[in-house]
This record gives structure tokens, C-alpha cells and sequence, in this order.
């Protein structure tokens, strides 16, 4: 059986960095999807809007950014925010970028 990986984490070894791709539900499965204190781009590359009209980085609601009923004007993150949020739950947001240190930053993808 063929699982679809929509992942691609890089972890760090002894002498190397390697690229692993998986699935966000091996990665849950797994309780891997820890990311507090992580820079996130959440609320660049998606969105949540509640039914109240209140609008946030992701599922996670770790960054509010307005509401659509409420304010006259809403402005997007532009940069990546650090994580502020223990676990990152929702399979559809977990493959969003994230990096840990700036180091890392080599080996996020441009959109």
C-alpha cells in the first residue's frame, strides 16, 4: 500500500542533514508535531475564519488577525511568527513551514 506524502521534514544527524518525506498523519501518529517556539508561516500561506467572523493564523488560533464583520480593514502576516502552541493538531496546517532555528531556513521551499 502506497501512503501519499505531503511532508518533507529535514532532520538533523551526526554528520548530516537528511530529508525524510511522510504523511502529516504518520507524523501525529507519532506525537512529532511539536513545534512551540518554532517560527511558523501560518497566517502567510493559510488562514481560519470562525463562524463568528473572527479570523486567525490556522486552526491552532495562536494568532488572531481581525474580523471580517468587525473591522474595516484586516492585515495578513507577512513574516513567520513564533509558535506559541504546544501541539500542532489539524493534518491540513501541519505541512506548513515551520523551522526551529534560523539555520534552518536554507531548507524551506519558496512559494
Amino acid at each position: 500500500m502506497t501512503i501519499y506524502k505531503n511532508v518533507i521534514n529535514y532532520i538533523e544527524t551526526k554528520n548530516n542533514v537528511e530529508k525524510i518525506e511522510e504523511n502529516t498523519n504518520d507524523i501525529l501518529a507519532r506525537k512529532d508535531n511539536k513545534y512551540k517556539g518554532w517560527k511558523c508561516w501560518s497566517g502567510i500561506n493559510c488562514i481560519t475564519i470562525s463562524s463568528n467572523g473572527d479570523i486567525y493564523n490556522a486552526s491552532c488560533t495562536d494568532k488572531k488577525m481581525g474580523n471580517i464583520f468587525k473591522d474595516d480593514q484586516i492585515t495578513p502576516l507577512t513574516t513567520p511568527h513564533i509558535c506559541g502552541r504546544t501541539w500542532c493538531v489539524c493534518a491540513a496546517h501541519l505541512n506548513l513551514k515551520k523551522v526551529k532555528s534560523n539555520k534552518y531556513l536554507k531548507y524551506v521551499r519558496e512559494d
